[in-house]
């Protein structure tokens, strides 16, 4: 049976998460979408709390908590404005996936320096060793480095690449809906040189374990994106007046709350228990990809319902879910495009 109580150290740092996107990240929202990117400094503090760290195991630097207190933590966090969760690289990412997806120690600390993991890649890895192909929709491409995978050698890889990497070129994307924060660039790659110590080989097995860690986290920010949609709804609903009283009592609003309130945590216990047995059980891929498409569906449908409830006031720049919507819209359509079952599916050329 999943026990649904979380401990006090999960507490604190799910606390500690609240605290930074509720002074770090939500008061700036709107002005970094403005300018397109992260204020200067963001990710220093965001660094300096070490949280993208906590469900990596203590032998590889981390603070060896499940894999529950990441998916805490990133809903927490997107409550606050996913774009710059994302313009910091969605540093959790990349570190839990390679802990979760190679078991040579001393390769995982080579590859678990902070970059943006981005699977939606195709990639080939050449003699020198050098790389070449496109990585499509990385976060702040321009400041990070990039964790993907290639084929090279009959066999499936993950890849390190610098930002300063010879051969590398970033193609902005334009910012045309949601997630304008997060510097969303397509990367190419030609003849890109890398360090022969940051590529390792993986099964599609493990590359399926990886990118099912991305979406897992994923679904755990869609809810939280869902969860500020939602309080700002029942905000607006418990102080605008219509016929004598609040919207929030009339039966056609207070029923939409509370079925919004049932959806996102429908999807918050399918991350629950996703989590719960670790990425190690076998059920792992299957559980997780349920989990993104439950919340992916319940954050599109929350967020919708949110800019109905304010009516007219729900599209205006004036009131933050017309962005909560645009966000987990285009998210959801970015990590959709990593599905761990296709990757895993392409097992026969490689090793089994």
């Amino acid at each position: 049976m999943t026990d649904f109580e979380i401990s006090p150290a999960q507490r604190d740092l799910e606390a500690l998460a609240k605290e930074f996107a509720r002074r770090r990240l939500a008061p700036q929202a709107r002005s970094a979408e403005r300018a397109l990117g992260p204020p200067e400094g963001l990710g220093e503090a965001f660094s300096s709390l070490e949280l993208a760290l906590v469900a990596v195991p203590e032998s590889l630097g981390g603070m060896g908590e499940p894999l529950l207190t990441a998916a805490l933590v990133e809903q927490a966090l997107a409550e606050g404005d996913l774009g710059l969760v994302l313009a910091l690289g969605a540093p959790a990412d990349a570190p839990v996936a390679v802990a979760a997806a190679v078991p040579d120690a001393a390769a995982a600390r080579r590859l678990m320096a902070p970059c943006a993991l981005c699977l939606a890649a195709d990639v080939r890895l050449g003699p020198g060793p050098r790389l070449d192909g496109r990585v499509t929709g990385v976060p702040g491409a321009g400041r990070h480095g990039i964790l993907t995978w290639a084929r090279g050698e009959g066999r499936g890889w993950l890849v390190r690449v610098e930002p300063d990497a010879p051969g590398r070129r970033v193609r902005p994307l334009r910012a045309a809906m949601g997630l304008r924060a997060a510097e969303l660039s397509d990367v190419e790659l030609e003849e890109a040189a890398i360090d022969p110590e940051a590529a390792w080989p993986v099964t599609a097995a493990q590359l399926a374990r990886a990118a099912a860690v991305q979406r897992l986290l994923g679904a755990a920010r869609l809810v939280g994106v869902g969860r500020a949609a939602l309080a700002e709804a029942v905000a607006y609903a418990s102080r605008r007046r219509a016929f004598g009283e609040v919207i929030a009592r009339h039966q056609g609003v207070g029923f939409l709350l509370a079925d919004m309130w049932v959806a996102l945590e429908e999807a918050w216990a399918l991350v629950w228990l996703a989590c719960a047995g670790g990425w190690d059980d076998e059920g792992f891929v299957r559980r997780a990809e349920d989990a993104w498409a439950l919340a992916r569906r319940a954050a599109g449908a929350v967020t919708s319902d949110a800019v109905g409830v304010l009516g007219g006031a729900g599209y205006m720049a004036d009131a933050p879910v017309e962005k909560f919507f645009r966000d987990a819209h285009t998210y959801g359509s970015l990590v959709g495009a990593w599905d761990p079952g296709v990757l895993a599916a392409q097992a026969p050329p490689w090793t089994p």
